[in-house]
Formats: structure tokens, C-alpha cells, sequence
């Protein structure tokens, strides 16, 4: 029963992209007649021909853009349903060729922009980075995001080697400072939002062993010196020792700026620039 469910689906599919590309023909033979033309009323008749295949132009575009719309509406539905590699690649291709998904430089704000080129397919994402974006799969995805003369880039999806890349970022979401490494951005264009997944870094004092080291001293300079790392640590928000990292979904206008790993005997800090 399951079989001749997707089976029946399928064929109205079909059918209706075949209505979709024959519209051509339909549209000749219904919508643009062909009056006999009396000589002495020809420029009249003539007129009224022009202006019904005018109308019916229109109306061909109108009908092959609605139509169009719902067949790949019913398709993403249908690939969904089927879950089928081969189905998903097929509406991916279809509807990148439909909406031409980047244009030169998306604009987000007046200091914000995708830039072209930037674009990536859904299925090409790593399987992880899929399953943290599942619900958001409808959106364009783009390897880079501009800000001010600033390129900030994936580290998984932007491959030009002869381009520096910035990966490697710092937010701020009200007055906490965090650190990441870009994985991806999603751009909705219906409300002009852009997220980021990232890989966020979880972070630790890189001062805390020298802490404790003060506290134990018994050095005539201990106290003084440990009032320093006090305040040292108290403002600390731009250099930090990285302990393991997650993915999470961020705003992308939360990136204040880029940043960089510093490595040092085995351990990895992050520091901003």
C-alpha cells in the first residue's frame, strides 16, 4: 500500500512537470487565436492580435511560474518523504537552476554581505553539520561572510587556497564574549536573517595554574603579584585556553572580529585580534 502511495505521488509529479514543460504548445493552440484579417479592418484586427499574444505572453509566464512553484513544492515534499539520495540531489539541482541563488553580493545590511561564489549545496555537507541543520535545510547555505573589508570563511567549505582564510572568529551576544570556528552560514531570504553554525570553543583561564602557583609561594612580591593576575583575569575576554568545542547554531552579526589559535606545548589557546 506504502509502494503504490509514493508510486501515485510520483506520477502526479511527473505529470505535472510534463504540463509544466508542454505549456508552450498548450498556450499556442488555446490562448493565441487567429482571426481571419478583413483588408479594410486589417490595422484593427491587427491590433487586437498584438494585443492578445501580449496578454497571453503574460499570461503563459504567469501560469509557467505558479505552476513551477507548487512542482517543486510537491518535489521537495515527495523527496522528503522518500528520503532517497537521489531524489534530494534531483530537487537541489532543480531548484538552484529556478532561483539562481546567489546573486552578486546578497546585502544583509549596510556593513554585511554573502558575496557571490560563496554558495553551498545542502547535501554536500558533512553528515554532523546535516543533522544540526535538518530543520533548517530550506535556506541558502554559503561558505563566507563580508563585514567591513573583512572575509570571514569556512574551514570546511571554502577551498580557494590562494584566498586567506578566516575561520576562526569572535562573537558577542549581549555582553558575553565567546570564540568559534565557522562551519557554515544560512541565509533565510525571507526575513534577511543570516545564521552561522560553528563550532564553539570551550574555553578555560589559561591563568588559573599561575594562580595557584602564587597562592602556594611564599615570595616577598606574592601578593602584589597575585592582585595583578586577579585583574588580569577580571577583564580577561580576548585570550583563552581552549578545552573541547561543540556545534551550535549563532546569529552571524554576533561576529565582532576575527581571531587565532596560538599553540604551546601541547595546548591550544585562542586570542582575539
Amino acid at each position: 500500500m506504502e509502494l503504490f502511495h509514493v508510486e501515485s505521488r510520483t506520477i502526479h509529479l511527473l505529470n505535472l512537470r510534463s504540463t509544466l514543460t508542454g505549456f508552450t504548445e498548450v498556450e499556442e493552440q488555446y490562448f493565441c487565436y487567429k482571426p481571419t484579417v478583413v483588408p479594410q479592418h486589417g490595422a484593427t484586427v491587427g491590433g487586437r492580435v498584438s494585443d492578445t499574444r501580449e496578454i497571453s505572453s503574460i499570461f503563459q509566464v504567469e501560469f509557467a511560474f505558479v505552476l513551477r512553484k507548487k512542482f517543486l513544492r510537491l518535489f521537495r515534499e515527495e523527496a522528503r518523504y522518500c528520503n532517497h539520495p537521489l531524489f534530494l540531489k534531483l530537487h537541489d539541482k532543480l531548484a538552484k537552476n529556478t532561483r539562481n541563488r546567489f546573486p552578486i553580493n546578497i546585502p544583509l545590511n549596510t556593513d554585511w554581505f554573502l558575496p557571490s561564489h560563496s554558495e553551498v549545496c545542502f547535501n554536500a555537507l558533512k553528515s554532523e553539520h546535516k543533522a544540526a541543520l535538518i530543520h533548517l535545510q530550506h535556506l541558502l547555505f554559503s561558505s563566507r561572510l563580508c563585514n567591513n573589508g573583512k572575509v570571514f570563511s569556512s574551514s570546511y567549505y571554502w577551498k580557494r587556497k590562494s584566498d586567506t582564510v578566516q575561520h576562526v572568529v569572535c562573537l558577542k551576544e549581549r555582553e558575553a564574549i565567546s570564540f568559534a570556528n565557522v562551519v557554515v552560514f544560512a541565509y533565510d531570504p525571507s526575513s534577511g536573517s543570516c545564521n552561522v553554525l560553528v563550532e564553539e570553543l570551550e574555553l578555560i583561564d589559561p591563568f588559573s595554574q599561575l594562580e595557584n602557583f602564587l597562592h602556594n609561594d611564599d615570595h616577598e612580591a606574592r601578593i602584589p603579584a597575585v592582585n595583578a593576575v586577579h585583574l588580569v583575569q577580571t577583564f580577561n575576554n580576548f585570550f583563552m585556553l581552549c578545552s573541547g568545542q561543540h556545534l551550535v547554531l549563532k546569529n552571524a552579526l554576533d561576529i565582532i572580529g576575527p581571531a587565532t589559535y596560538v599553540e604551546f606545548r601541547g595546548k591550544r589557546y585562542v586570542s582575539r585580534l
